[in-house]
């Protein structure tokens, strides 16, 4: 699976990256087909299920790991097979080959919404990215998982579909297991970590609560809300400064002042669940005058009712409508806008 400009740390793996050599066939059943992308765990493959005739994505761990990464690898696919829902990826098997730890899972032929960051997104765009990351988050959350590592890199979406599928929780922990990464490390990408996470303190959901709202930030905005020379400036800013202001060109006053909430850094000022924040998401989408309103595909699991988060403010307003033009991804956007304004 493809990866972006972010390494994950982990202060139990060792820095070497190398892609290393590995069989055409593994385990007699998984013909390599291409080298998709690689990590601090390990190298991920396309390989064709010979068997089944399937293809499927196949994920070898790097050797010389620790017992403690191997241990790692052996939770990724307990609690990752725990959740049953469309925007994460499924997990299949583990198996071993020539001493090599190795897990399939689905294939998902798409690149990772890193691709999609650098400018801000039309709204409806966002909306369906936005929702769809929440519903997958909040089923890992009700399956008990705590993703830990939540980030652009770690969300592939599909060409076909646009569906958002949320990967790799190699380092994800479950709320009724003793974690692996004792209290005082620090484990995760920094960016997109939460104060807590970087002082090493032991996290809930609402750690990744954070993660998600940096993600809508970056995906409204086209920028971080902290910035830095360096990933560890990056931290120290966001463990004590507030993130810089929120400029979209589409996203409602209610989403922005939802993501707020989401970037608090007491986690006890955060919204209380990923299920409530998408709704909220959901819901900006009927908001009365909003011309860009467009009710985005939710999997049919999650439909709760926002009770406490923010919702969209309506006030008088007064404006000048000139000739309009839309870029052609938005082109269907053009049709009646003229007349819905006036």
């Amino acid at each position: 699976m493809p990866v972006g400009d972010d390494d994950t740390l982990a202060s139990s793996l060792p820095a070497s990256n190398g892609q290393g050599e590995i069989a055409a066939v593994i385990a007699g059943r998984y013909r390599i087909v291409r080298w998709l992308g690689g990590g601090g765990m390990g190298r991920v493959y396309e390989v064709l299920d010979v068997e089944l005739g399937e293809k499927v994505a196949l994920k070898v761990l790097r050797a010389g790991l620790s017992d403690d990464a191997i241990e790692r690898f052996r939770r990724e696919v307990r609690l990752t097979r725990r959740i049953q829902h469309r925007n994460v990826a499924r997990m299949f098997d583990i198996g071993d080959h020539a001493g090599d730890k190795f897990l399939t899972m689905e294939l998902i032929d798409g690149l990772p919404l890193t691709r999609e960051l650098g400018s801000p997104l039309p709204w409806p765009r966002l909306q369906r990215f936005a929702t769809q990351i929440c519903d997958g988050l909040a089923a890992a959350h009700a399956a008990g998982v705590v993703h830990r590592d939540l980030k652009p890199d770690n969300i592939l979406i599909e060409r076909e579909t646009d569906r958002a599928v949320i990967t790799d929780f190699g380092i994800a922990r479950s709320g009724d297991e003793v974690t692996v990464t004792q209290i005082g490390a620090v484990i995760g990408t920094p960016r997109y970590m939460s104060p807590e996470q970087l002082a090493g303190a032991d996290i809930d959901t609402r750690s990744d609560v954070f993660s998600l709202g940096v993600i809508l930030f970056e995906l409204a905005t086209g920028t971080r809300p902290w910035s830095g020379e360096n990933p560890v400036a990056i931290a120290v800013n966001q463990t004590s400064q507030p993130p810089r202001p929120f400029v979209s060109p589409s996203a409602p006053a209610a989403y922005a002042a939802l993501v707020a909430q989401c970037l608090a850094l007491d986690r006890a000022r955060r919204p209380p669940t990923v299920e409530e924040i998408g709704a909220t998401i959901a819901a900006l989408a009927a908001a009365p005058g909003d011309v860009h309103a467009q009710r985005p595909t939710r999997s049919p699991t999650a439909s709760p009712t926002p009770t406490s988060l923010p919702t969209m403010m309506s006030a008088e307003t007064t404006i000048a409508v000139l000739p309009l033009a839309c870029a052609t991804d938005d082109a269907y956007l053009a049709d009646g806008v003229l007349e819905d304004l006036v």
